[in-house]
């Protein structure tokens, strides 16, 4: 059930992303769902469709969730790295919520990745505004992208600590966590929060990573993501290039071993710890 939930999940992300293509108009890339069926600039209805097929979904599945579930006996589960908040499954009005927040969380990744691209891209490089994938990226963020990029590579981790603060005031009134009286305890809960954000960007900085080094002695094709993400990998491992020396180039290698090393040795206990010690 937990994985027909992420992959429902996955289906809402990329619905909202044909909703946002439609509005925008579509450029020439089979990244979004109907790439190939709408021209550039051209408007279209589909968006809307896709829009309904979204929330559709997340009105239909909760029944899904409240038919099923606890005839398997299953609990769903968001799982906040520093906690995991259960969700009965034989409350209908529970599973609504559920649902609603977990496609919320996938929706926040999604758009955190889009942050730390746009940031990343930041009219420098050989990244422009012709690349079709960084308009691509621009497109989904709407006005967004105005932000300046520091600002962006932050927005993901105060928009966590707050989505937190909200949050819990509702857990605490449904039971699910127990009340915090101290404000600094708040406080301790939303920096936990807002840190748990940078490691939404673990899995993006490492698929980068492999795909850079795969086009460094792989021909991919012509394709425009892959040389999107390879020239955002040089620019994000740029610290790193005295790695490269001649046609070798370990700088991915030291890239995603440097992730994975502070990301599940230095965030992840840090957020756990700091979590903990403001629960109460």
């Amino acid at each position: 059930m937990n994985i027909i939930d992420w992959l429902l999940n996955i289906a809402c992300v990329f619905l909202w992303i044909d909703w946002r293509s439609g509005r925008i108009g579509r450029p020439q890339t089979a990244l979004s769902i109907a790439s190939a069926l709408r021209h550039t600039g051209r408007p279209s209805s589909r968006g809307l469709g896709s829009l309904a097929a979204l929330f559709a979904i997340l009105l239909i599945r909760p029944l899904f969730y409240f038919s099923i579930g606890p005839s398997i006996n299953w609990t769903g589960s968001l799982n906040f790295i520093a906690i995991a908040i259960p969700w009965r499954s034989d409350v209908l009005s529970r599973m609504y919520l559920f649902s609603t927040l977990s496609f919320l969380i996938a929706l926040g990744i999604y758009y955190s990745w889009l942050f730390l691209l746009a940031g990343v891209n930041r009219h420098r490089g050989p990244i422009n505004d012709e690349d079709v994938m960084h308009r691509f990226v621009r497109g989904q963020l709407g006005l967004l992208d105005r932000i300046p990029w520091w600002l962006k590579l932050f927005i993901p981790s105060l928009v966590a600590a707050i989505f937190w603060m909200l949050l819990s005031i509702l857990l605490v009134e449904l039971e699910l966590i127990p009340p915090t009286q101290n404000p600094n305890a708040m406080r301790g809960q939303a920096t936990a929060f807002a840190l748990a954000a940078l490691l939404s960007w673990k899995w993006l900085l490492i698929f980068i990573f492999i795909v850079h080094l795969l086009n460094l002695y792989v021909y991919l094709g012509t394709h425009p993501l892959w040389t999107y993400l390879s020239a955002s990998a040089r620019i994000v491992l740029y610290p790193l290039s005295f790695l490269r020396v001649g046609k070798v180039d370990l700088s991915p290698v030291a890239g995603i071993a440097f992730v994975l090393l502070v990301s599940e040795l230095l965030l992840k206990p840090l957020v756990i710890d700091l979590f903990r010690r403001h629960i109460v």
